[in-house]
């Protein structure tokens, strides 16, 4: 019996014999793992450490020499990088974190000095990109670089040789496929498979596994148990308390630990994620994200990186920190965004040469990032308003110029501030008010204002004054056959919708579709692509030829596309899907109208450009105020809005986005029109966005253990697939050019039967009237609900129920074999399976 201990197994663990004699069988039977007698190891780890295991044993049972390291040279690198070159060392084991350091002194020799065939990384996450300058600098003389996950439990379970597409692709961490004769599975909280590309918990199986914890009869049954899949008597599995995803490839991807898994402003977080954002700016080398406290009580995510050799040099820590906050802004939602990021020279390793978390230092808060001088505030209420800022941010100090966000301000945060403004000053303060005036003097000037009986301004006006086309835009034959396209261009490909109508373009037709995707450039458009599609396990790489992406932005003049490219794309395209939109459910008009308003104005453009593309844009039956006087369902010919009574700005964006193809319409461009209703998952695989106003309400029910009593509203969920379906079937159609089309539930179902299945699912709901149900998620600023409040009056009843028609979509459909499925109890505990296993419900009782 061989007892070994590790960082988390205080009191070892009893490992066989066998087990490590089973885990060197099944190396040598790997390609990648090569070894012979003329082999050099150098033993650097601590004999407790199972990396160790690797090492000693790698040598001796192939015949190779064994270096044993003296404890003064392992924490040298430039000692042990001249260890390794003057003693021969061609098998090199190292954890990620002590090889940027091998690599910072390898750069300052020649690359042909290194006697290495082969790198072996273990002991913690391996990130692709840090590998970059290593193969930048080697290219085809680099040793081979093997990444082997394992944790002391089993010693070793997957190898995976990486190679310079993983470093391109900038895959987050891949671990590969499990070595023959050991099981891997990434499991939810019930021990069944997640979804491909949902992130679950890694589970080991197979003859390998360690027998127990020496001594410790409890945390073997909790870490050790019963096979789900395997009935044999005895059969286990052991949890390892890592998270991972499995990938359209088949393999697994290593996203972090569980315990790296932090909950901030009640969203779940993988800190993983947001180092692979920052690994993804060229002159980060190493990053490391994890929580701290925060000014106001509150925990924030801090980011801590180390720069390449040649950013470093004139680097200004101030400035570099801002440029990463934004580059991270960029790629992730802003609740993912660090409140701050460190430059550190290096970052501190344990004896065992992992990342010393604990000793990295939580930065003071800051006033500003954005270098505004500090004006002290010159009246009453801009004193009063600055300190409420100062209480909510946790600062000492807020001048009058001071920018909200700037400060470290978010949306969640916007909500909370308009909640306390409203209680200093007695008086209605819209949030939006926040989003157009976020400095201190320009919020007291509107609530001075506001004061004086002159209250903030509706944002009709501007919405209206948005409505026109201007030159260039004007109409063109409709093409004879729609369907007969052999090069799409498509909006929003890496959101929701788009993602599955990309998906079902390519099912349903033979085009080529060409995707514009806001990113730095063409590598990291694709990869970001990619990961959306492999979020929902739609990513398939048999078909990814007839995926182009191009590297644009909506929100900019001409789609962001430089000339040639832009006529290259007008010269292609058959026909145009516009799904993109600034979705927010937060966000005033003026906020959201480049993207949203101006998008498709450039889109329109594009369109007239090529002479011949007919527009499909996706729009949203949310451009209905509410029903019609007698109540009827809402057709498809039906006047939208009145912008009036349109409260959120989204919706108030889709609106003029609209009239803006009305007005096309009528200069005779062609052009369709596809309104789905509230998109909810894949009738299947349950995939799902979470973003949506009805589920962010569902968890902010879960949350507070309570409902509302007494809705009225119906749960009119359409599932993701039938929409994408329906549009690409209807958009094929030379009839229904000049249309508009419905993609909705007919046969909705009561929310209150919806909350009803969700209690059913193991939640616990108690009914509450609305206003104390309200009152209930006020009263917890981390509720996911929370940031909704403003569109809950519970003076007015609260939620309100419309109908919507899809005769003329129907119409179309005959013969397809397309329909819109009833949301009965199974489809909704599919939907409900998916919430819960990709962490944004917690696991019911």
């Amino acid at each position: 019996i061989y007892t070994s201990g590790s960082t988390g197994t205080p009191k070892g663990v009893q490992v066989s014999h066998a087990t490590v004699a089973r885990m060197f069988a099944a190396m040598t039977a790997t390609p990648a793992y090569d070894f012979d007698e003329h082999d050099v190891w150098p033993m650097l780890h601590s004999y407790a450490f199972d990396v160790s295991v690797v090492e000693m044993w790698g040598a001796w049972l192939h015949g190779g020499r064994l270096i044993v390291v003296p404890v003064e040279t392992a924490r040298d690198p430039e000692a042990y990088y001249a260890l390794v070159r003057e003693e021969g060392v061609t098998v090199l084991n190292q954890t990620p974190s002590a090889f940027v350091h091998f690599a910072a002194v390898d750069a300052r020799h020649e690359p042909d000095e290194l006697p290495l065939r082969a790198i072996i990384f273990g002991g913690e996450a391996l990130e692709s990109g840090t590998l970059a300058s290593w193969f930048e600098r080697h290219g085809d003389r680099s040793p081979r670089l093997v990444n082997m996950y394992g944790i002391t439990e089993t010693i070793h379970v997957t190898i995976r040789e990486m190679t310079l597409q993983d470093v391109r692709l900038n895959r987050r961490s891949p671990i590969g496929r499990p070595m023959p004769d050991t099981e891997l599975y990434a499991l939810d909280e019930r021990l069944q498979p997640v979804p491909i590309g949902v992130t679950g918990e890694l589970y080991v199986g197979g003859p390998g596994l360690a027998r127990c914890y020496f001594g410790d009869p409890y945390k073997t049954a909790d870490r050790f148990v019963p096979h789900p899949f395997d009935s044999r008597p005895g059969a286990r599995l052991y949890k390892s308390g890592d998270l991972a995803r499995l990938t359209a490839r088949g393999e697994f991807e290593y996203v972090g630990r569980a315990d790296h898994q932090v909950k901030i402003r009640g969203y779940r977080i993988e800190t993983g994620e947001i180092e692979a954002a920052l690994l993804d700016h060229e002159d980060v080398h190493a990053a490391v994200v994890r929580p701290g406290p925060g000014g106001d009580g509150e925990p924030r995510l801090y980011g801590y990186v180390t720069l390449e050799p040649d950013a470093r040099a004139g680097a200004e820590p101030e400035e570099t920190a801002a440029l990463l906050r934004a580059h991270v802004a960029d790629r992730l939602p802003a609740y993912m965004v660090p409140a701050a990021v460190v430059v550190l020279d290096a970052l501190p390793l344990t004896v065992n040469g992992k990342v010393d978390r604990k000793r990295l230092p939580v930065p003071e808060p800051v006033r500003t990032a954005a270098g505004t001088a500090f004006t002290a505030p010159r009246t009453p209420t801009e004193e009063r308003v600055a300190a409420v800022w100062r209480e909510l941010l946790g600062l000492d100090a807020v001048g009058a110029d001071d920018n909200f966000f700037d400060l470290g301000g978010h949306s969640l945060l916007a909500t909370r501030l308009v909640f306390r403004l409203r209680e200093e000053f007695a008086t209605e303060l819209p949030l939006r008010v926040l989003f157009a005036e976020p400095t201190v003097a320009g919020i007291a000037a509107v609530l001075d204002q506001a004061g004086a009986g002159a209250p903030a301004a509706a944002p009709v006006a501007a919405m209206r004054a948005d409505i026109h086309l201007g030159a260039g835009i004007a109409g063109y034959p409709a093409p004879e056959r729609p369907g007969g396209v052999r090069d799409v261009l498509l909006t929003g490909a890496t959101g929701f919708l788009g993602a599955f109508l990309l998906d079902e373009l390519l099912r349903a037709t033979k085009a080529t579709v060409h995707c514009l995707v806001r990113a730095e450039d063409e590598v990291s458009a694709r990869r970001r692509l990619e990961k959306t599609l492999s979020g929902y396990g739609l990513w398939d790489p048999a078909r990814a030829d007839r995926v182009r992406v191009v590297t644009g932005d909506l929100a900019a003049p001409r789609l962001g596309l430089d000339d040639d490219t832009y006529r290259a794309l007008a010269g292609r395209i058959d026909a145009i899907y516009h799904c993109a939109a600034a979705v927010n459910l937060v966000l005033p008009y003026e906020e959201l109208r480049a993207a949203t308003v101006d998008g498709t104005r450039e889109v329109l453009r594009l369109a007239t450009a090529s002479g011949r593309a007919a527009v499909h844009h996706v729009s949203t039956v949310g451009v209905f105020a509410g029903p019609p006087a007698d109540g009827a369902p809402v057709t498809e010919t039906a006047v939208a809005g009145p912008p009036e009574l349109l409260r959120q700005g989204y919706t108030q964006s889709k609106w003029v986005a609209e009239q803006l193809i009305a007005v096309a319409r009528e200069r005779g461009v062609p052009v369709t029109v596809h309104r789905p209703g509230r998109i909810a998952g894949h009738t299947a695989t349950g995939a799902c966005q979470s973003d949506d106003l009805l589920w962010r309400v569902v968890k902010g029910c879960v949350q507070a253990g309570a409902a509302p009593a007494g809705l009225t509203a119906e749960a009119d969920l359409v599932p993701v697939d039938y929409v994408a379906r329906a549009i690409v079937a209807v958009a094929q159609r030379p009839e229904a050019l000049g249309g508009i089309h419905h993609q909705v539930n007919t046969r909705p179902v009561p929310l209150v039967e919806l909350l009803g299945q969700v209690r059913d699912f193991g939640y616990r709901l108690d009914e509450l009237p609305l206003a104390d149900w309200v009152a209930r998620i006020q009263a917890d600023p981390d509720n996911a609900a929370y940031p909704l409040l403003s569109l809950f009056d519970p003076a007015g009843g609260g939620f309100t129920a419309v109908r919507f028609a899809d005769d003329a979509t129907r119409a179309l459909l005959p013969g397809t074999g397309i329909g819109c499925p009833p949301l009965d109890a199974d489809l909704i505990r599919t939907y409900l399976r998916w919430f819960a296993s990709s962490g944004y419900l917690p696991a019911p009782r």
